[in-house]
């Protein structure tokens, strides 16, 4: 995809996304909105593949080690519970993130901003583990919803690991 059209595109889908979020119930943005998983894992794949073969960016990537925070001993489900305790709400329409080997997607996708389009987000992942618990994966980056941000955002321009980890820490005392 070109930059121009890039640069034309994201910030129309952010508002778009944006708007929408506030015509959908919060609590299908919450503790509710499972559903949105098993779309993501069905829709998101076969779009990466078509987005990649035009030359049209992403739908999906693998994380990166850094972006670890640690091992929370609850469920996925739980997980979100208490992120939705903590201000956090549903990102449906995040890339699918894969675990950084590639052998597991992500369970869910929760972020929190200061508002619908603050310039910056913590965007936290989860992945069920294989004792029942859930990796949390997190990082802080420009809002996605933002139509200010939104290239940034789509580009990972100042995407901070570090900040991300220390914010989800603070939210999930349990993580390891």
């Amino acid at each position: 995809m070109s930059e121009k059209l890039l640069k034309l595109l994201a910030p129309l889908v952010a508002l778009l996304a944006a708007t929408a979020k506030t015509f959908v119930p919060s609590r299908l943005l919450g503790t509710e909105g499972w559903h949105w998983n098993p779309i993501r894992r069905l829709v998101l794949p076969p779009l990466d593949r078509l987005k990649r073969d035009r030359g049209l960016g992403y739908g999906s990537y693998s994380l990166s080690e850094d972006e670890f925070a640690g091992s929370h001993p609850s469920t996925p489900r739980e997980v979100g519970e208490e992120l939705a305790k903590s201000g956090y709400s549903r990102m449906p329409l995040s890339a699918l993130k894969k675990s950084p080997d590639g052998s597991r997607v992500e369970s869910a996708s929760w972020a929190k901003r200061e508002s619908t389009t603050a310039d910056y987000q913590t965007h936290v992942m989860l992945f069920e583990n294989d004792d029942g618990g859930t990796d949390v994966y997190a990082h802080h980056e420009y809002n996605a919803m933002s139509p200010k941000h939104a290239y940034e955002h789509y580009r990972g321009v100042d995407q901070n690991f570090e900040k991300g980890i220390e914010m989800v820490k603070e939210d999930l005392t349990e993580i390891k």
